[in-house]
């Protein structure tokens, strides 16, 4: 080891004392002993044309593999179509991956719902808050699917609008349920199942929160074209309550919320002039009843 580096630095001696010497290059012609081309070297000069030849080497061969067609050829690059286009699947294959998530959230909180395993399907998103606030039509897409599964919904919650419904309404009477009001306001219309009507209406301020009447699962949260943005909660019971006529939904679909948490914010019906107000309506066991009889101030 110690003649290694005593070499090592011999041979580093000899390098600095050698540095700047100068040496002749002579390219001589033997018949006439001209001397057609000569050149003066040391090794600091050879040393600096080396690097710089590098230099600009590896910069030329980086420029011409970026801006010319000769990059398809290298491993990793691709043409600006193919580069666009690969952009445009990725941004697909992202929003469909978004998309099946939050179908394979619904069907599962439907399955909970239909199988009358409401506390399950709670407890199983306990604790897992949704962050995100949805604004209808920043996705024309989903904003589509949305409409379609809001107008789905609401129909099969008011398929029973007939005049017979008044009697099964005695089905749904709940002694024990206590709820937290919506939203302080007036009631301007009142819950007559014979004329459609299968909630209250509760006139309010523009943009106001809306907050849940108890602890539920969302199992749907977007665009109606009748009764604008709506968002339907399940809760423990097989109940079911129903937030109509929102400017804008503040939970997705599968979010858990808690009784008093603000989901949404006061709409004004489709019309600018139109008086702001929420539409609310409470389901148990697939039967409108009427809020008015569940509702309290805490």
């Amino acid at each position: 080891m110690k003649k290694r580096l005593q070499s090592l630095r011999e041979l580093w001696q000899r390098i600095k004392r050698n540095w700047k010497t100068r040496y002749k290059l002579v390219i001589k012609n033997e018949e006439s002993q001209s001397e057609p081309f000569s050149m003066r070297l040391s090794p600091q000069n050879i040393f600096v044309v080396v690097t710089t030849s590098a230099v600009v080497l590896i910069v030329l061969t980086a420029m011409l593999i970026a801006f010319t067609p000769l990059r398809i050829y290298v491993p990793g690059y691709t043409t600006p179509d193919e580069y666009r286009l690969y952009k445009k699947v990725a941004k697909r294959v992202d929003s469909a991956e978004y998309l099946i998530k939050l179908q394979q959230q619904y069907i599962q909180n439907l399955n909970y719902i239909l199988n009358d395993k409401t506390d399950d399907a709670m407890a199983a998103v306990k604790g897992e808050k949704s962050n995100a606030t949805l604004t209808v039509g920043n996705h024309p897409d989903e904003d589509a699917q949305l409409q379609q599964e809001a107008e789905d919904i609401v129909q099969r919650l008011s398929v029973r609008h007939a005049p017979s419904l008044a009697a099964n309404v005695r089905k749904a009477d709940v002694s024990d349920l206590k709820l937290q009001i919506p939203v302080l306001g007036a009631v301007i219309a009142e819950f007559n199942p014979l004329q459609q009507m299968y909630g209250v209406c509760i006139a309010g301020e523009y943009n106001s929160l809306i907050t849940s009447v108890a602890e539920g699962v969302v199992v749907f949260a977007g665009y109606d074209s009748q009764y604008g943005n709506t968002m339907i909660i399940q809760h423990a019971g097989n109940r079911v309550s129903v937030y109509k006529n929102n400017a804008v939904l503040l939970k997705k679909c599968g979010a858990q919320v808690e009784g008093g948490e603000p989901i949404a914010k006061m709409g004004r019906g489709g019309s600018v002039s139109q008086q702001p107000y929420l539409q609310f309506e409470l389901w148990y066991n697939g039967f409108p009843v009427d809020p008015m009889n569940y509702l309290s101030v805490e």
